[in-house]
């Protein structure tokens, strides 16, 4: 059975389940007992219930052409043909890599699908003990976003529908300076007629925008702002390097909310010495906001990085330990969505 729709072509064969976008660039496969994500920048990742695993580059070619060769078995003649699956994918990658100067870090998990536009490089705060996703990426503006669309529009020809929304990169395009990125939005308005998405911190944004930029926002399409909150502990913050103030961050996010944007709030499953302080203050946080069934709150496992390990080493603080995930302590009408940072890939 053959199905296409809004540029992606789904094909179920003897048990296993294509799906491409309309440019023949494998999206998912479904082989009867792992499905499997190719991400843009060509990374493989097997998933079954509630576990992934990343592909080496061998078991990635072996996944990558055995999708190509069942798609070049289907004897229907309006379908991509592809001799070289894996070196297709690899050249496609790499036109993406160079369309945006280096690859993207990491998308939410329901922003897959989305346009990536690169309106700013990197994250403006990168001091968070935390976080290494920008560590080499200077922070700065994309002087060449005319471009970068043109290429855009080039590269998915055939599959622009296959693409649900705009998300506006990097770290934090909502805290630019307004000028720029109500002239940004305006240019990527004139090439694509989809709703936009972005994220924010709560820090440095809330110092430059205001309720009437919001509205601003809301009535020029966005529909989600995600916010990587971490934890309300003033403790924990302070032990993340993250400059946030709880305050100020409640203040933000009820002026996202009343704006009519959406919230995908993000906070960490933390173990170990940091454990009870995060889950009482950032429980009693998300409690305390007025969040719906349309707003997602994103509980996402802190994986300590070599920055982090060594600085709990040297302040003697554990970051294991077998306590219950925060998800048990939380409440909230918001949806409540895993993010595993490792496999959000773009």
């Amino acid at each position: 059975m053959i199905n296409i729709s809004r540029g992606i072509i789904r094909i179920e064969a003897s048990g296993r389940i294509l799906s491409l976008d309309a440019d023949g660039r494998m999206m998912y496969y479904n082989d009867g007992y792992y499905t499997y994500r190719r991400t843009l920048m060509n990374d493989v990742i097997r998933m079954k219930a509630n576990k992934f695993k990343i592909l080496n580059e061998r078991e990635k070619i072996d996944v990558i052409n055995e999708f190509y060769d069942i798609l070049n078995n289907t004897n229907e003649g309006y379908l991509p043909r592809i001799e070289d699956g894996y070196s297709f994918l690899v050249n496609e990658s790499k036109k993406l890599f160079n369309i945006y100067n280096g690859k993207i870090p990491v998308v939410p998990p329901d922003r897959y699908h989305s346009l990536y536009i690169r309106i700013t490089n990197g994250c403006p705060w990168n001091r968070c003990t935390f976080c290494s996703l920008y560590k080499d990426v200077k922070y700065g503006f994309n002087k060449y976003l005319c471009d970068q669309i043109k290429a855009l529009k080039d590269y998915f020809k055939n599959s622009m529908e296959s693409r649900t929304g705009i998300f506006l990169g990097d770290a934090n395009a909502i805290g630019i300076n307004k000028n720029i990125l109500f002239k940004d939005i305006k240019i990527i308005k004139e090439h694509f007629d989809m709703p936009f998405y972005a994220f924010s911190d709560s820090f440095t944004s809330p110092l430059n925008t205001g309720y009437g930029d919001l509205i601003n926002l809301k009535n020029h399409g966005f529909k989600m702002i995600y916010i990587g909150l971490e934890s309300a502990s003033r403790y924990v913050l302070k032990f993340f390097n993250k400059n946030l103030s709880i305050e100020t961050t409640k203040r933000y996010i009820n002026m996202i909310k009343e704006s009519g944007i959406n919230l995908g709030i993000i906070i960490m499953d933390i173990k170990g010495d940091l454990y009870k302080s995060h889950v009482r203050e950032t429980s009693r946080f998300i409690k305390s906001l007025n969040l719906d069934k349309d707003d997602i709150l994103y509980i996402s496992r802190l994986i300590p990085g070599f920055e982090l390990r060594e600085y709990a080493y040297y302040n003697d603080v554990s970051l294991t330990g077998s306590n219950e995930s925060i998800e048990k302590f939380i409440e909230t009408d918001a949806r409540i969505s895993r993010y595993n940072i490792r496999e959000a890939l773009y």
